[in-house]
């Protein structure tokens, strides 16, 4: 399995509270028909396969019981009085989070920067709360939470997955997001990954198990010499098609998304250009609108095919 753990020894004062989760999932197989949670039990569980200690969270903040809404919410209506401050604002932070994406885009000695993949915030964190091998880049899999200071993790349930994964797992999420939103036009991408967690976590299952999913996931990668650096680069960010996703003094990182899919990712590091696709379809659609862009401009090189083997 390629996840990793994320949380260091630091901790996060947040963690201190993950009691009150189990609490409520005990409350809640006394309180509800053992056949209505199996119903739930199996769409969770049936779907996902490596990171099932997600469900609890899913269960508890997330999955709607109906009107009442999430078990959580009845939980603190019903049990106000015996709960400290503390603890309301723990559950009460549990309904509002959601399990998210985030990129590692910047790291020093006191606070590592995640941006979330799907809407582009990003937010610093304590460096103390990461293992010191979470590397720049990696994709880090958490519920957030966005409160008083700096954000913290909810809880310990926090993996990470190599950066090579990034547009590949976009690319199937997005494809999930934009089937959903043909019944719920109004659907927002926190909202979605709170209703359709079960199979936003079957993606990130195939990406973490892939040595029993190795078919699919190969990497479709062109390579070229730029010959007018800012030339081309200034024709990037006036394209209609072209979004210039992170930009530093090293490298610029671009992305191609067509109908609410990712098609390619485009890295620039100095005259040096990878073109990086899903599939050698999309490779080939890739590379004819970039010649019809700025083909006097740049020289291909080569394109090959990357397997996950070859990347990590």
């Amino acid at each position: 399995m390629i996840a990793k753990e994320v949380i260091g020894e630091g901790g996060n004062k947040m963690i201190e509270y993950e009691y009150l989760t189990d609490q409520i999932v005990v409350d809640m197989y006394e309180e509800i028909e053992e056949s209505k949670i199996k119903i739930v039990e199996n769409r969770f569980l049936g779907t996902v396969v490596e990171n099932r200690d997600q469900f609890v969270d899913w269960l508890v903040y997330d999955y709607q019981w109906g009107a009442g809404g999430a078990y959580a919410r009845g939980y603190l209506t019903s049990h106000r009085e015996k709960l400290t401050e503390e603890e309301q604002k723990y559950i009460q932070n549990g309904l509002t989070s959601f399990l998210g994406l985030y990129e590692v885009t910047q790291m020093n000695d006191d606070e590592v920067t995640l941006k979330n993949i799907f809407t582009y915030e990003d937010f610093n964190m304590d460096k103390k709360w990461f293992q010191e091998n979470v590397a720049l880049y990696a994709l880090v899999v958490a519920r957030v939470v966005h409160g008083e200071g700096k954000p913290q993790f909810l809880n310990n349930r926090v993996f990470a997955l190599p950066y090579q994964y990034k547009n590949i797992l976009v690319g199937e999420i997005l494809e999930v997001f934009e089937l959903a939103k043909k019944s719920k036009p109004y659907l927002t991408y926190d909202l979605f990954l709170k209703s359709y967690l079960p199979e936003v976590i079957g993606k990130v299952d195939k990406m973490a198990n892939y040595g029993e999913t190795k078919e699919g996931l190969d990497l479709y990668q062109s390579i070229y010499i730029i010959l007018d650096v800012k030339l081309v680069q200034k024709l990037f960010r006036e394209s209609s098609f072209v979004q210039l996703e992170d930009d530093d003094s090293a490298e610029q990182i671009f992305s191609i998304v067509g109908e609410g899919e990712a098609l390619a990712e485009i890295i620039v590091k100095g005259n040096h250009m990878e073109v990086e696709c899903n599939s050698e379809e999309a490779r080939n659609h890739i590379k004819s609108l970039l010649e019809d862009l700025a083909k006097p401009h740049l020289q291909h090189v080569k394109d090959e095919i990357l397997s996950i083997d070859d990347l990590l």
